[in-house]
């Protein structure tokens, strides 16, 4: 895949450049998320879901993840950030069905 090679250079030394240059996030959705990530949306996820299953898959591995920049990574805000992951898994298993698995990290 041609934009594997230019993911190093998305991450140089100073930081992210995706944060700073929009651009990039669409090569991103257009590339990894698309291919990994279900949806943003409880109606995007299940319409994937629902679109697989048409596909003859049996089974998805569902699993919450939420980005934080080292800027947004501040102490004190810990509580909030487990509440937010505890939250997007709780509704990641509402869309579960017999068959599928929920992975947690």
């Amino acid at each position: 895949m041609p934009t594997l090679t230019i993911l190093p250079h998305l991450f140089a030394s100073e930081g992210l450049i995706l944060t700073f240059k929009p651009g990039h996030r669409t090569l991103i959705d257009s590339t990894f998320y698309n291919h990994y990530c279900l949806g943003d949306t409880a109606e995007q996820i299940s319409k994937t879901i629902d679109g697989l299953r048409a596909k003859g898959i049996a089974g998805v591995i569902l699993s919450y993840a939420k980005e934080v920049t080292p800027a947004e990574a501040t102490e004190g805000t810990e509580f909030g950030d487990i509440r937010t992951w505890l939250d997007g898994n709780m509704r990641g298993i509402g869309h579960a069905r017999p068959g599928d698995y929920i992975a947690l990290k």
